[in-house]
């Protein structure tokens, strides 16, 4: 499996590219095509690469040609370092995965996912490096997790979290309920962010086999009406908390929006003067 740069930037007739999206935001293109190694080989493109990939191509404009392709996402490269890694040999493996699928190989099930721990919440110390001092952290998503868990639990259902045994974790799932939730938290409403939820909850839901579930971005504000847009036409959607730190402690809020989605009436909680209902870091109001 090769991802070769390309000869000249958007041309079409290379197996690899660089496009952005509408948010300027960088991402490395590969076509839907695997050429054969050895004479055994045969070309795996198409509806075949799509099928056997798992993959699902993405739309490009302004990249005439004659010939039709198919383009799919290598990695975000204004990601993190470690993102781009992840996702890179995410794709790598989908390729290897449909080149032996292609051969007639019965691939090895893989192991079923395992309980994870449940997120922490507190501080912990970042030690002085060079001229930084010593400073404390809060652990804001496990605050939001901790406080999510006792309003589900208060309401006689349950939050786990799942770990594939590739490493990849959940941030939660809401059992008990209606139906069957799938949550992934974030702390940050950036763009970078929300692209980087909507692909986990995607990939999750693949990987773990939760296909079934209800899909739902966690958020600490609204984004852009676009952004909503476009996840919610996905079968996304996006929720939102608030979390005000008092002191070591942390007060989050959950919107009636998502309780109402997650099954969870607001009225089990008291409401406060917004329309979000509270929860203390250590204890229900």
């Amino acid at each position: 499996m090769k991802i070769n740069a390309p000869g000249a930037a958007a041309d079409p007739n290379g197996l690899g590219s660089v496009a952005a999206d509408t948010e300027g935001r960088r991402f490395v293109l590969r076509q839907g095509r695997l050429r054969p190694n050895t004479d055994s080989d045969g070309e795996v493109e198409g509806a075949k690469f799509r099928t056997l990939s798992g993959l699902e191509p993405v739309i490009v404009t302004d990249a005439a040609s004659k010939v039709a392709r198919d383009w799919y996402v290598v990695a975000d490269i204004d990601g993190s370092d470690e993102e781009i890694r992840r996702q890179t040999g995410e794709f790598v493996h989908a390729c290897a995965r449909a080149r032996l699928l292609s051969k007639g190989l019965v691939l090895p099930q893989p192991a079923p996912p395992t309980l994870a721990s449940d997120e922490k919440g507190g501080v912990f110390v970042k030690p002085a490096k060079d001229a930084t001092p010593e400073k404390e952290i809060m652990r804001l998503q496990g605050e939001v997790w901790l406080a999510l868990r006792r309003i589900v639990e208060g309401a006689g259902l349950d939050l786990v979290k799942l770990r594939h045994e590739a490493g990849y974790e959940v941030d939660g799932i809401i059992l008990g309920g209606p139906s069957r939730i799938l949550v992934e938290i974030k702390t940050s409403a950036s763009a970078a962010d929300i692209y980087e939820g909507v692909g986990q909850l995607v990939l999750y839901s693949r990987m773990l086999d939760l296909s079934d579930h209800r899909r739902i971005l966690l958020l600490p504000g609204k984004p852009s009406a676009t952004l909503v847009s476009a996840v919610e036409a996905e079968g996304l959607m996006i929720s939102t908390y608030k979390a005000t730190k008092n002191g070591k402690a942390v007060d989050v809020e959950f919107s009636e929006a998502f309780l109402s989605q997650c099954g969870l009436s607001p009225a089990a909680t008291p409401v406060p003067a917004d329309p979000l209902v509270s929860t203390l870091a250590h204890g229900v109001l």
